[in-house]
């Protein structure tokens, strides 16, 4: 039975004995994107838009507590009977969208011969949230739509290509390897690479962009305070780096697990009437109960590793707000930062930390990427035992008949 031998000196290398460069293996993926740079654009551009719009709702949000904390004040009565102290006009918010909020409030409520500072803020900060909640969606519908035709189309060339590749390598290639592992490749591996190259890198850029808009207005805002969010980010990312390595090293394992069952079990199957034939049933139960074991060893090592990563980012991002909660609500006290800003300030920091941690999430996908895609390009970069010469002639149509001439027989 062909594979029976498999894993001994004939067999293939293993990737763990080569140096991979990373760099240059993802470079090589995202080539493939190339005849598609009209919709690599677009999505771009998608991502630009969904990265600016989707941070608005906080600041609609934070108008609305200045607000309050106004309509309050004004309204408050003074205790005992006294007479009334006039307030101090309260200063302007500092929320970029308060602004604009305010001179349509204003024309609305002069339109409407209403009070510009009651209900009318309110329906109109209520129908501003809404407006940008579906403005966001509807533009992340249109870029996942675009993101899957774009990881289709890639998929679909890069099958093309290996699948021809294959059709070009000698028999000794299908000879020294398990016809399952080679089908894994083609089917798994590449299947893999779609859900990580485009989505991935897609992701990063849009988090990117969130994060330069999200760090501009902080800053704008009160800069101590942004420095004291940043403080955990030296951590996030060192720990990110760290668990990088191991998922790196245990998702090149897990693929060669996978083509390696996938192999035994597609051998065994078209193998079956020699392994009756001959009562291996045992023997090969033995082996196939020995590789379906090291596959569930490194799905174990790897859901360990996740299970370990996800708590310490969630402590790191919990010890950056409570810096802020503590450091911001004095500033609030003491008056030197609006209750609004405050409040945006506090969703924007999750929203900043989101980016930062989904470094580790890109750096998983790209782990994933690269694993598989070794093994992709191990079989694209196979080069065929038999070539023909730079000046072979070109075999014309054949008619499909054998003609002997000048040929005898004799006993």
């Amino acid at each position: 039975m062909r594979g029976a031998h498999f894993g001994g000196p004939g067999g293939p290398p293993s990737f763990d004995s080569k140096t991979v460069d990373a760099k240059g293996t993802y470079l090589r993926l995202l080539r493939y994107a190339r005849p598609y740079w009209p919709w690599v654009a677009l999505i771009l551009c998608l991502s630009l838009f969904t990265a600016f719009v989707g941070i608005l709702p906080q600041q609609i949000i934070g108008i609305a507590v200045d607000e309050l904390a106004g309509l309050a004040g004004e309204r408050q009565a003074p205790p005992g009977g006294e007479t009334s102290v006039e307030r101090p006009a309260p200063a302007p918010s500092q929320i970029p969208l308060a602004r604009y909020v305010q001179q349509v409030t204003e024309n609305v409520a002069r339109w409407l011969n209403a009070d510009a500072s009651g209900e009318v803020t309110f329906y109109l900060l209520g129908a501003s949230f809404l407006a940008l909640f579906l403005i966001s969606n509807g533009v992340s519908v249109v870029q996942g739509i675009s993101m899957a035709y774009l990881g289709q189309s890639l998929i679909y060339d890069m099958r093309n290509q290996v699948y021809a590749h294959l059709q070009k390598l000698s028999l000794r290639y299908f000879e020294n390897r398990q016809t399952g592992d080679i089908m894994s490749r083609v089917i798994n591996d590449v299947n893999s690479l779609e859900q990580v190259i485009v989505g991935p890198v897609i992701d990063f850029l849009t988090d990117m962009s969130r994060l330069v808009f999200l760090l501009y207005w902080c800053f704008i805002w009160d800069w101590q305070l942004t420095v004291f969010a940043l403080l955990v980010t030296p951590f996030l990312m060192s720990t990110t780096y760290f668990f990088g390595k191991l998922l790196r090293k245990n998702f090149t394992l897990l693929r060669q697990k996978i083509g390696e069952l996938n192999g035994l079990l597609q051998d065994n199957i078209s193998g079956i009437r020699v392994i009756m034939a001959f009562s291996r049933e045992p023997h090969e139960m033995g082996r196939f109960r020995e590789k379906n074991r090291e596959n569930y060893g490194v799905h174990f090592r790897l859901a360990k590793i996740f299970s370990a990563l996800r708590p310490i980012i969630g402590l790191l991002e919990n010890v950056g707000t409570v810096l802020v909660l503590c450091v911001g609500g004095i500033k609030v006290l003491h008056g030197d930062m609006q209750l609004g800003v405050f409040t945006v300030f506090l969703a924007y920091l999750r929203m900043i930390y989101g980016p930062i941690t989904g470094l580790t999430r890109f750096y998983n996908h790209i782990q994933q990427a690269l694993a598989s895609s070794e093994r992709v390009f191990e079989l694209l970069d196979t080069q065929p035992e038999v070539k023909d010469k730079p000046n072979a002639l070109r075999l014309g149509r054949l008619r499909g008949e054998v003609e002997f001439r000048g040929v005898s027989f004799a006993c």
